[in-house]
């Protein structure tokens, strides 16, 4: 090597060899002591220096660093890149996080949680199994009743009251209510049997499937003299705020098996009999108005009383439902039964047109109507008879079905009657209210009990 390579006379030459730039040099030179030199006399660029100097200068500071070489001066000196070795085995829980993190925001999207709020069932041998809107099941109970009638019965007896081909009132047989005001739904369900047997109990379920409660209808009665079993069965049910406290009572009424009682109950929310009243003859329908006009809803019944053959329609305060329906026969007098608390109990006329067709008549259902009025129809006729809130006869409204029934009876010449609106005039004059203070039946408005 010659001489003049051992010498380097610029700046950019040293930079070159120390493989840094021109200001590295010029730094390192006054703070690391960088061996330049420098002419006498000339410019303050002219410099020079002797690569064996350089050497040994790189040679005396390599022990001082982490790895022999050029010094770096630490913070004025620019980082050194740290060289990695790529893993892939490390990407795999990255992966892992990424599906798991897009499992979740699918999920979160896509799923919407099981509604609890009950919205159908199926009856499994003697299991109620209650579902929601999707029938998803949210609970399933045993009543131990082993051959409980069908889905399809029970649904045509679901929920809320109808009306049926034969102009019956249908009440339910399984439905849900917040009943007791808690914000959730729970199940009201009668025992229904293929044999009729075990029909008698109406139970209560929360929304979770726990029994709350079990109501058992009916006991043994005397009437007449004779004894009557506690074998009845419930007929149907319905939810009223009688009292107007916010929780629901439950009004069902229960007929005996094979006979005529019906017993008419008020159950508490909780299960407890709040009520109930005797009739010798079968209750029909039932409705709910305030009548009076404080703030309390009266029960409004209708049905049959064997004793007269005739339809009734009866009015209960909701404070007081106790007692038999006014009879004057001891045949059809229960035995230790107090007198009937019922503010009206009202006689429906047989007609000359079905007088003779069968010997007792009904009150099949009872409506309200928008203009303040009842309107209760009579079974073997047809016809409407509409009292005003208070109780007050208004008038007669005939109807197809009676019209053709009194058109037969006049072929047949079993009457000769013609109708007219004196001839419903008759019928309205005809209509019995029991006279409590008086203990007998009159053709006028009259109370059995006071408000």
């Amino acid at each position: 090597m010659s001489k003049n390579e051992h010498l380097f006379r610029s700046w950019k030459e040293i930079a070159a060899y120390l493989n840094c730039d021109i200001r590295t040099c010029l730094r390192w030179e006054k703070k690391l002591g960088l061996p330049v030199h420098r002419l006498e006399g000339g410019t303050r660029g002219s410099i020079f220096a002797y690569k064996e100097e350089i050497d040994r200068w790189i040679s005396e500071r390599a022990g001082k660093y982490d790895k022999p070489g050029v010094p770096s001066d630490a913070g004025d000196a620019r980082p050194r890149k740290k060289r990695f070795l790529f893993n892939p085995w490390l990407l795999i829980p990255i992966h892992l996080a990424v599906w798991a993190l897009i499992v979740v925001v699918v999920l979160a999207v896509t799923h919407k949680p099981m509604s609890r709020i009950p919205r159908d069932f199926k009856i499994d041998g003697s299991v109620l199994a209650v579902l929601n809107k999707d029938r998803r099941e949210l609970w399933r109970a045993d009543t131990s009743i082993k051959n409980l009638k069908d889905d399809a019965a029970y649904k045509s007896r679901f929920q809320r009251k109808a009306t049926n081909s034969d102009q019956l009132a249908e009440f339910p047989w399984i439905g849900f209510t917040d009943i007791n005001r808690d914000g959730r739904l729970e199940t009201l369900f009668v025992t229904k049997t293929l044999d009729e047997f075990q029909e008698g109990e109406i139970l209560c379920y929360s929304d979770r499937g726990d029994r709350l409660w079990r109501f058992k209808a009916g006991r043994e009665q005397v009437i007449g003299g004779q004894p009557f079993s506690a074998d009845y069965r419930i007929c149907g049910f319905d939810t009223f705020d009688l009292d107007q406290d916010g929780r629901s009572e439950v009004v069902l009424f229960a007929t005996h098996k094979p006979d005529y009682p019906c017993q008419l109950a008020v159950l508490s929310a909780e299960g407890r009999l709040l009520g109930e009243y005797w009739n010798p003859g079968h209750i029909n329908d039932f409705n709910v108005a305030d009548l009076n006009g404080d703030g309390r809803s009266e029960l409004i019944v209708c049905g049959v009383n064997n004793e007269y053959g005739r339809g009734f329609l009866a009015v209960f305060s909701p404070a007081v439902i106790s007692g038999t329906s006014p009879q004057i026969h001891e045949e059809f007098m229960f035995k230790d039964s107090k007198t009937g608390s019922e503010n009206f109990y009202v006689l429906i006329p047989r007609t000359d047109a079905d007088a003779g067709d069968y010997p007792v008549d009904a009150c099949n259902y009872v409506s309200l109507l928008e203009n303040k009025e009842i309107s209760v129809r009579s079974a073997m006729s047809g016809l409407y008879y509409e009292f005003s809130f208070g109780l007050e006869p208004l008038r007669v409204r005939t109807s197809h079905t009676f019209q053709v029934l009194h058109q037969k009876a006049v072929e047949a010449k079993k009457v000769a009657s013609v109708l007219s609106p004196a001839y419903y005039e008759d019928l309205k004059k005809r209509i019995l209210f029991w006279d409590g203070a008086a203990k007998k039946w009159v053709r006028r408005r009259a109370m059995s009990n006071p408000w």
